[in-house]
């Protein structure tokens, strides 16, 4: 579990890298699934809840213009160093879904929603099938709820990652 936060610090240009390791230790941990001593996959567990709440204070120091583009960085390595393939246009994605809690949105409204933003950010912009594709991955790797048109962020997402001895 160290190694793993230890490993998206190094990466990370944030300026309290202290407070920022205090926040990926309360929103990423390993749950322990039985008495094997030697298991054959650690269960980690996600608290995107947690994290997105906890990230303002270091987004914020980056400016408004630069908020989506440091969110995006850290939640891709976030997702590679835990072993999730996710794109930048999907990362992306799911940073602005950060604020949305609970609340289920239909996929047409988050389109609506996300066009303006990508007159800013071009490079993250999908179009058509390119969006309800990136959706439908944001579903197959558990970050997203996403059904019949409805999407609904995760609060938690468990991940399990093989160990090598």
């Amino acid at each position: 579990m160290q190694e793993i936060v230890e490993n998206i610090l190094e990466k990370i240009e944030y300026e309290n890298k202290d407070k920022f390791s205090a926040l990926l230790y309360k929103t990423i941990e390993e749950v322990r699934a039985g008495d094997d001593p030697y298991p054959l996959y650690k269960e980690i567990l996600i608290r995107l809840d947690l994290l997105f709440a906890g990230f303002s204070p270091w987004i914020n120091t980056y400016g408004k213009d630069k908020r989506y583009e440091s969110g995006v960085e850290v939640l891709c390595l976030i997702c590679e160093e835990l072993g999730i393939e996710i794109e930048k246009s999907e990362a992306f994605i799911l940073f602005h879904l950060r604020d949305k809690g609970k609340f289920k949105m239909k996929e047409k409204k988050l389109l609506d929603e996300l066009k303006p933003i990508w007159g800013q950010y071009k490079h993250y912009k999908l179009e058509g099938p390119d969006f309800s594709y990136a959706l439908k991955s944001l579903m197959r790797n558990k970050l997203i709820n996403y059904r019949k048109g409805n999407l609904q962020l995760n609060q938690t997402v468990l991940v399990r990652i093989k160990v090598e001895y």
